[in-house]
């Protein structure tokens, strides 16, 4: 069996609760990102609109940025932006730049709302803490062609995917994409690769073998 993925869509949901923290001199702003925060990733038959296989992952990394209040009330973006965007990890640098700065900027825009608000009723200092949740999902829309009499789901062995060689790509790598989400490999990235000798992202490939036990660009075959 081999998959085409034919498009890609991500959307999200942020959500944002705050509380008040203790009060002293200099007030200040915590963001703190929630474990229970995932990023789902959907593969949906481009035929018949039908889901082949679905994962949930965690969205761990760094989980506090503080920020002081009177440098969030200035809005400086470009200096809110570099500090929230330390909340999302490198496991989500499978977005576009694009979709990573609008989750970024609202982010902003509704912590700004907060403050402004605590700042009416609250004139003197404050700190607060920002719980910040994020829901993400990425679609894949995929076509499945299959050859011969190899119709079915097979995984590959835990061993064999546990013993995939890791390395960082160099820019001598005739490989500049993950052939499963299509993204650009940037020189340095740090990569999976199989016995054939093709490179994917770590995340794409162990997701990929645990439906597979083939290789989805020349149908290497992994023990099951």
């Amino acid at each position: 069996m081999a998959v085409v993925v034919l498009d890609k869509a991500t959307t999200w949901d942020v959500g944002l609760t705050h509380e008040r923290l203790s009060h002293n001199n200099s007030s200040t702003v915590v963001f703190h990102l929630q474990p229970d925060s995932t990023h789902h990733h959907i593969w949906r038959d481009a035929e018949y609109d039908e889901v082949q296989h679905q994962t949930q992952l965690p969205i761990t990394g760094l989980t506090t940025v503080e920020i002081l209040q009177q440098e969030f009330l200035n809005r400086d973006v470009d200096f809110l932006y570099l500090k929230l965007s330390q909340l999302l990890p490198p496991s989500l640098d499978q977005l576009e730049p694009r979709q990573r700065e609008e989750l970024v900027l609202q982010i902003i825009a509704r912590a700004y709302g907060v403050l402004l608000d605590y700042s009416k009723y609250f004139p003197t200092a404050v700190n607060l803490l920002m719980r910040v949740y994020l829901n993400i999902v990425t679609t894949y829309s995929v076509s499945l062609e299959f050859e011969g009499e190899d119709h079915t789901y097979t995984p590959a062995a835990p061993s064999a995917i546990v013993a995939l060689k890791e390395g960082r790509l160099n820019s001598s790598s005739t490989d500049t994409s993950c052939s499963i989400c299509l993204e650009d490999f940037p020189v340095g990235s740090n990569v999976s690769c199989m016995p054939c000798s093709h490179i994917f992202h770590r995340q794409c490939i162990v997701e990929w073998l645990n439906n597979s036990h083939y290789c989805p660009v020349c149908r290497f075959k992994l023990p099951t």
